[in-house]
């Protein structure tokens, strides 16, 4: 299935991009699949050289996407579907690999060092390798595949997630240097929809944060309650991974209130832990500024 390097070797190098292309009214806004929304924007440009790279990384781009998009939270949990979701992360990984090798062999060569199209495709290999080491090399080396129980599925989903943000996040850049007025809305269906739980989530999780340094303060009558509210609403926006982490903070500051003792430490250690998500959230592909 993996997918083969076109023969660019000899092609001219292509330093700056037509002047037709740089700045160009969105072509794509109206076309409701992703895969013909790049298509048509490759179809806009007229430099072949240009054309051929430009549609070898997109085009990857959005077959790494679709891969991921098979990996449904929905599925069902056994030792076949495991086994399908692992198989499907090791095709990514491969091509993940085949790709940056394309940018950084092929493509960085063919476009010359400098420009706005060199500068792009070198973020966006730097930006796949660290993602994909990230959660290949690291979150999800230590866990063992055994059976799909909750850590497996944690672990599965959140490593998804981490992907499909990066690629989304690439195909757009991407995007934007042949089409200026592109936004994610303009490419995935879903981004808006996304974009505002991800903006209640931001929103709710600031707000929480608040709440916690009150209660360390000596004021904690209401931090059961606004946890209790925080777990029954935002936290569905959180990845599915840091649930459970966040219960087990929320149930033991709980119980000790109610049984009338102290709470500072797990308070200090919740406000750590609930900082770093924020800052996770607010790194979010969907909540980069228009324009992006």
């Amino acid at each position: 299935m993996s997918t083969r390097l076109p023969s660019e070797t000899h092609a001219p190098t292509v330093l700056d991009l037509p002047p037709n292309i740089l700045g160009s009214p969105n072509p794509v806004s109206a076309v409701p699949n992703l895969q013909a929304r790049i298509t048509l924007l490759i179809e806009s440009m007229s430099d072949v050289v240009l054309k051929l790279s430009a549609s070898r990384v997109m085009n990857n781009l959005v077959f790494l996407l679709d891969y991921l998009a098979i990996i449904s939270d929905d599925r069902p949990r056994g030792p076949e579907s495991l086994n399908e979701i692992l198989s499907i992360l090791d095709i990514v990984r491969e091509e993940s690999d085949s790709l940056v090798a394309y940018i950084e062999g092929h493509a960085l060569k063919l476009h010359g060092s400098e420009g706005k199209l060199a500068e792009t495709f070198d973020c966006t290999a730097y930006a796949i390798k660290h993602e994909v080491s990230r959660i290949f090399d690291g979150e999800l080396a230590q866990v063992q595949f055994e059976q799909l129980d909750h850590q497996a599925c944690a672990a599965l989903f959140h490593g998804r997630g981490v992907l499909t943000n990066c690629f989304q996040q690439c195909l757009i850049t991407v995007a934007r240097v042949f089409d200026n007025s592109m936004t994610g809305a303009d490419l995935f269906e879903d981004w808006q929809a996304r974009r505002d739980n991800s903006l209640i989530l931001y929103h709710d999780l600031g707000a929480l944060i608040e709440q916690v340094r009150m209660a360390q303060a000596g004021s904690p009558d209401s931090i059961a309650e606004e946890l209790t509210a925080f777990r029954e609403g935002s936290m569905q926006y959180l990845m599915y991974k840091d649930w459970q982490q966040f219960e087990a903070f929320a149930d033991e500051i709980v119980l000790l209130l109610e049984n009338g003792e102290s709470a500072d430490e797990q308070l200090h250690c919740l406000q750590c832990y609930l900082e770093t998500l924020f800052g996770h959230v607010k790194s979010r592909a969907v909540l980069a500024p228009v324009g992006q």
